[in-house]
């Protein structure tokens, strides 16, 4: 019956972004959701136990991560970072299929330069979104 379960399974994406940002995700959500994938963005309410509890789940279960990366600063981008280092820790052998930073407004000179060293897997939404954009993500996520 398990078996059964995990085919019927929907692919689920994480997008992770700082509170500030929670209505700028939404059309990436949105997007997401239009192509049948359950999305998850972190718990921001409630006790620290249950918020870190949140988070190590989603990392556990989730098939692939989008870092928003917007409204959070350097510093938050840099605590996301060393977090996501550890997710063999949270995910065992679960390989990730894809795991994007998505740059969205404001223009900073760290996110300008992740564009200028051209950092792999980076989604520019400096200028809105965009599915063009989106397309790296879209293919690494439905390709495995």
């Amino acid at each position: 019956m398990k078996l059964l379960y995990e085919e019927q399974r929907r692919t689920m994406i994480y997008v992770i972004c700082d509170e500030k940002d929670r209505k700028n995700t939404i059309p990436v959500r949105k997007f997401l959701k239009g192509h049948d994938f359950e999305v998850k963005i972190p718990l921001f309410k409630g006790d620290a136990a249950a918020v870190r509890e949140a988070q190590e789940e989603y990392l556990t279960t989730c098939d692939a991560i989008i870092t928003f990366y917007g409204q959070g600063d350097e510093a938050w981008k840099r605590t996301i970072d060393n977090e996501l280092k550890k997710i063999k820790g949270y995910r065992g052998d679960k390989p990730l299929l894809a795991h994007y930073t998505y740059l969205a407004e404001p223009a900073d000179d760290d996110k300008e330069e992740m564009i200028e060293f051209e950092e792999p897997d980076l989604i520019n939404g400096l200028e809105g979104f965009s599915e063009a954009e989106m397309d790296a993500f879209m293919q690494a996520v439905t390709q495995s």
